[in-house]
Order: C-alpha cells, then structure tokens, then sequence
C-alpha cells in the first residue's frame, strides 16, 4: 500500500521559535544548501511544492539607497538681456540674490563624457569627451578644451577631435553678474576662423552608494553660432555616466528655470552612444 502525505504549510511563527531555539545551540545547523555558513537561508514551500520566498534571517540590513542630489541651475547669462531699472527711475540696480559660485578652472579640468544633448552634430557620434587641461602663465586663466568622439557606425578606436582655447567672457553684466560662467571659444589650427561662446548652467556632485564612489555632473548651454543652433549638454566625469534619477532631476531644473528657449531644448535632449 502506497502512502501519500500532503505538503504542510510552514507557518512563519513555527519557523521563528524553531530558528530562535537552534540559534541558541551550542552547534548552530549548517546551511540547508550544504554551505559550511552558520546562517541558513529558509525555503518555504507552498503546497504546490514550488519555491514561493527565500529569506536569509542573517540580520543584514538592506544596502542604503542613493539619493538624488539636489540640483541648482541658472538661465543662461549669454541669452538673458540683464536687469535694468525703468527708465523714468534713477535708482541703481539692486544686487542680484546670493547664488552658487562659478565653477572654478580646477574643477572642470580633467576630461569629461557627453553623456547627453541636444546638438545635432552629436547624433551620429559616440563617446563623445571634452578635455580641459587650465593653461599655465596665463591670467584669468584659459582652458585648453580638447573634444573627441568617434563615428557612431565607425570603429571605437578611430577617433576624431576638435582643438580649441576656452577664455573667460566678459559680458559686462551689472555688479559681475555672471562672470565666471560663460567662455568664449576660439579655434586652433584651421579651425582659428571658428568661435563660439559656451556657459556653465550648473555643476554638483552625485553620490553613488553602490560603487562605493562618486561621479560629478555638469551642464552646459551652447549659444548659437553661424554653423551650429543652440544648445545643451550633460556632463558626467564616469564614462559610465548619471544615474537615470539624476538625468532627471536635470531635464525638471531645466524646464523650471522659466526660460522658454531653454525649456524646449530641455525636451529634446538625446542619449549619446557610449
């Protein structure tokens, strides 16, 4: 005669007390899997006999989570008209409200990844790098700016790149506003005919749990020129770029700003191939 035993459920309070009393022996168990760990992972087994949870009762806690940072961003100086007083007032212009300070030539040196934008010269590239290297014996000091990309169909290897000399702009803005943001591009070699003037619109740092180290994140507005219309990047110093959240949080600062131009190329950003 052939006996059948039906699957008993396994109450979760059953399991507590038994995994409280051999948690409390001299000898814990091994592991059910056969690991020589003294934390067993329980499998409960519903009456279908199918794995419906694995819970490791090791104490551990759930790894911390990243935080999206806060992002501060302003509109761009080189597209704003400045403030000015009415014309029947004599009364000076206030001063703006305290706001972060410029970015300074130490940190944006270094080399950084387009992970985003919305340039059309960038849609059929990938692995798009800017390199800033501060020129020496040279004051306010100028950047070398150094980008390369490769053909988004074309070998990795076979780069391509655009050399150039980043020079503080003056925009000439009441009480210094703006200054130290905004940079006025000029080509080299035969690209010398070539200028263009770019600006900081904001810049932070992201933390991230996982890796166990951070990344750091720029944006930039392109105003336009005769060859190029305007428009935006996104900086990230991992080549492994932003975190999604962080993308993010980025595009809302951007629509926030209330500047209707800047909101619309917002909208338009585009991932770049890595």
């Amino acid at each position: 005669m052939e006996l059948r035993f039906a699957p008993r459920r396994i109450d979760a309070v059953v399991v507590a007390r038994r995994w409280k009393r051999m948690a409390s022996s001299p000898h814990p168990p091994a592991d059910v899997t056969g690991s020589s760990s003294t934390q067993p992972h329980w499998i409960l087994r519903g009456p279908d006999n199918h794995t419906t949870n694995t819970t490791t009762m090791s104490g551990t806690q759930d790894p911390p989570q990243a935080t999206t940072p806060p992002i501060t961003l302003h509109a761009p100086y080189t597209s704003t008209p400045p403030t000015k007083p009415p014309p029947s007032s004599t009364a000076a212009t206030p001063a703006p409200a305290p706001s972060p300070p410029p970015p300074s030539p130490a940190f944006l040196a270094g080399t950084w990844h387009v992970t985003h934008s919305t340039l059309p010269m960038w849609s059929s590239k990938r692995n798009v790098t800017i390199t800033y290297t501060p020129l020496a014996s040279t004051d306010p000091v100028k950047l070398d700016d150094l980008v390369e990309y490769a053909p988004a169909n074309g070998p990795a290897d076979k780069r391509k790149s655009i050399h150039g000399v980043d020079a503080p702009a003056q925009l000439g803005r009441d009480h210094g506003e703006g200054d130290g943001w905004a940079w006025d591009w000029r080509g080299k070699g035969w690209l010398k005919i070539a200028s263009s003037r770019w600006e900081v619109l904001g810049y932070g740092d992201e933390e991230e749990v996982d890796a166990g180290e951070g990344n750091q994140w720029v944006v930039t507005f392109f105003a336009s020129t005769l060859f190029t219309p305007a428009g935006i990047d996104i900086y990230s110093r991992r080549a492994g770029g932003l975190r999604p959240d962080t993308v993010s949080a980025i595009k809302s600062a951007l629509q926030g700003l209330g500047a209707q131009d800047v909101a619309q190329l917002a909208g338009k950003l585009f991932e770049i191939s890595r």
